[in-house]
């Protein structure tokens, strides 16, 4: 479509109640609207009934004491219509019904669809092709063609999103100004970012919606037809038949490119999954290096580490109904017991200090290269964790939790990074239990570890 014929079919100002001061209401309105019609057999009704669905609203949120809300339940309708988003019509018994156009429905669904953010259900459309492929019939080869091409147009730009979707993360993450912020990183990671990737898309590819299993047979399949000639040329005649296309040799080279561009989409899944997996390591990787520096280089260690405990806690509490207790307890010692292990450091006194003449500052590339280093340093680091667990594991498929070693606030780090890890690109999995483990005054839900 040339990008001039658009507006061969949307009106002259059809986006504009979108691009108002008003948007919101607008936008509010038509989601009631869209939602209230959908009930019935068409996407129309009673302009009365919508009159006082629109004033009920306007009512509730008050925004705008100078005029009644009937009054303006009737200009936004006024201005609908005249936009081109609805249009009026008398029925029988001569009332008034408002109808959407024909344009702005399919319009409504896709920002409908956006607006609720649902989960993604891969593999119904992978099933569909599958079946389609499975069960193809030469006299209606055509028709099949086109169902599998839309399918699988889908699932790639579904992939493809998922793909930009992390990409967005991590740039928000690296553009963070306030470096410093834990609260907002560690919101981000344990709640956003879990919620609307993690939960909704990235888990179930990688485990319930894998579409691999499914693609060797689809590719088989489709190689089989393309290097048949018959079943080309037939399925060409079709089209031609069918008026679809005026030339044979047109009709040819439409069936191929539909079959090639299904084939190739399928062939490069692994790669697109690859580049998820990498985006997803790296969010969650670069996420917990800042989390870790920050941490170790802040005055109230306890503190910070508690915010992180805290968020973590909340968000296993709304989405698997956690109890009261917490799922990790730490507890800052103020006071130490004659027979504490701590000894006390002696004081130093310096005699002079050398004055620093000229402030030190570092570029943004060294101070990149720094957090590199420290992050790689360190032995909270993905890689050193994943070790850890492999150590642990040695030859057993699955270990608790609970029989790790826990004697210090470094083994009780190191249980949580498993925990938060689990999600990375590394050599095991975990599954909470509903079960309270308590150590050394330390409460946590105990979870398996098990080998991939």
């Amino acid at each position: 479509m040339n990008t001039h014929q658009i507006y061969e079919i949307l009106p002259e100002h059809f986006f504009s109640v979108l691009a108002c001061t008003n948007q919101v209401e607008y936008a509010d309105c038509l989601f009631l609207m869209f939602h209230y019609l959908g009930k019935g057999n068409s996407f129309g009704g009673k302009k009365e009934s919508i009159i006082e669905l629109l004033s009920t609203y306007f009512n509730q949120s008050n925004n705008d004491n100078k005029q009644i809300p009937r009054e303006k339940a009737i200009g936004v309708l006024r201005r609908l219509r005249q936009c081109g988003w609805i249009f009026e019509e008398e029925d029988a018994n001569y009332e008034v019904i408002v109808n959407f156009t024909s344009y702005a429905i399919p319009l409504l669904k896709t920002l409908s669809d956006l607006k609720k953010s649902e989960a993604l259900e891969y593999l119904g459309y992978i099933f569909i092709i599958y079946s389609a492929v499975k069960n193809m019939e030469i006299d209606s080869l055509s028709d099949i063609l086109d169902q599998i091409y839309y399918n699988t147009t889908i699932v790639m730009n579904k992939l493809k999103s998922l793909n930009a979707n992390i990409k967005k993360y991590i740039q928000d993450l690296l553009n963070k100004k306030d470096v410093n912020d834990l609260k907002s990183i560690v919101s981000n990671l344990f709640v956003d970012y879990k919620k609307n990737i993690i939960d909704k898309h990235y888990q179930r590819l990688k485990t319930s919606e894998n579409i691999s299993k499914y693609r060797p047979f689809i590719i088989s399949k489709l190689n089989e037809i393309s290097m048949n000639e018959s079943i080309i040329k037939k399925v060409s005649y079709d089209l031609v038949k069918k008026e679809k296309y005026s030339e044979l040799s047109k009709a040819k080279s439409h069936i191929y490119d539909q079959i090639d561009y299904i084939i190739s989409s399928f062939e490069n899944f692994e790669h697109i999954m690859s580049e998820i997996d990498k985006k997803n390591s790296k969010y969650i990787h670069t996420s917990i290096s800042k989390i870790l520096f920050i941490v170790n280089n802040s005055q109230d260690l306890q503190g910070k580490i508690n915010l992180i405990l805290r968020h973590y806690v909340k968000q296993k509490k709304m989405n698997q109904g956690v109890k009261e207790e917490c799922v990790f307890n730490l507890f800052p010692q103020k006071y130490l017991a004659p027979n504490s292990l701590y000894t006390m450091p002696d004081k130093t006194y310096v005699n002079s200090v050398q004055t620093i003449e000229s402030e030190i500052s570092l570029s943004f590339e060294e101070k990149q290269k720094k957090f590199k280093n420290f992050f790689e340093s360190n032995v909270y680091n993905l890689k050193h964790i994943n070790s850890y667990v492999k150590q642990l594991l040695n030859k057993k498929e699955r270990i608790l939790a609970s029989s790790l070693p826990l004697n210090n606030y470094v083994d009780y780090t190191k249980l949580i990074l498993i925990y938060m890890y689990s999600g990375s690109d590394v050599d095991y999995s975990v599954d909470k239990l509903n079960q309270i483990y308590q150590n050394q005054g330390y409460l946590f839900y105990d979870f398996e570890i098990r080998r991939k």
